[in-house]
């Protein structure tokens, strides 16, 4: 992570595939089948601890995937910074396109970070 970050924590999200299938639609004797994403997902935060008495945190949210079978840890996704703000709400969303090659072991790994801004530090 950037020089300046500091982790406020972490969750674990199972990664379960959708069962979800779109029945296809029937035009003229052709079957359309819409292309949707295996899993999409928004992101916010509750109540997030700043460094600082008089400071709300910078937040941002790295998105990690593990890979049971090969024993990876792979950056997958990285949201905005949402500044001074202890409950923010990430306009990036993540997505598993439906290639995405995942399997109902497969795990996200959420970390939260705190990125201060350098130019604020007193020396």
């Amino acid at each position: 992570m950037e020089d300046g970050a500091q982790q406020l924590g972490h969750c674990m999200v199972d990664m379960k595939e959708l069962s979800a299938n779109p029945e296809g639609l029937t035009a003229a004797g052709v079957i359309l089948t819409p292309k949707l994403p295996q899993m999409e997902f928004s992101l916010a935060c509750n109540d997030l601890a700043a460094s600082g008495r008089d400071r709300k945190p910078n937040a941002l949210v790295q998105v990690s995937v593990i890979d049971p079978h090969k024993q990876l840890l792979v950056s997958h996704a990285c949201t905005e910074i949402v500044e001074a703000n202890k409950d923010p709400l990430f306009l990036t969303g993540v997505t598993f396109p439906s290639e995405y090659p995942a399997s109902p072991e497969t795990l996200v790994k959420l970390t939260v970070y705190d990125a201060k801004d350098k130019s604020q530090e007193s020396h």
